[in-house]
């Protein structure tokens, strides 16, 4: 563990309201897809799943960039990399469902 760094105090309540409100929309995800998991196939919980915290990521870049879109945030150099992390990533979804 690092001793030697200070933590920043500035914008400490944001941070930890952010953190508590991420973690209640993931709650409030778990309850959803259990609801709906006696009408639905694992295939399209996992897509409506994927689809909304794919709209969810692309309006905090549009915020976060001032709407230059993803080109400006993200510049991935390891695309084989990025790949085997979202396969696994995906699977690991199917299995909790």
């Amino acid at each position: 563990m690092i001793q030697h760094l200070e933590r920043p105090h500035h914008k400490f309540k944001l941070a930890v309201s952010l953190i508590i409100l991420a973690d209640f929309l993931c709650a409030m995800q778990a309850i959803f897809v259990k609801m709906a998991s006696p009408y639905f196939s694992a295939n399209t919980l996992v897509f409506g799943r994927c689809l909304v915290n794919l709209l969810m990521l692309y309006g905090w870049v549009l915020i976060t960039t001032g709407g230059k879109g993803f080109k400006t945030l993200y510049r991935i150099k390891e695309w084989k990399y990025h790949l085997v992390r979202s396969i696994a990533g995906t699977g690991a979804v199917y299995c909790l469902y």
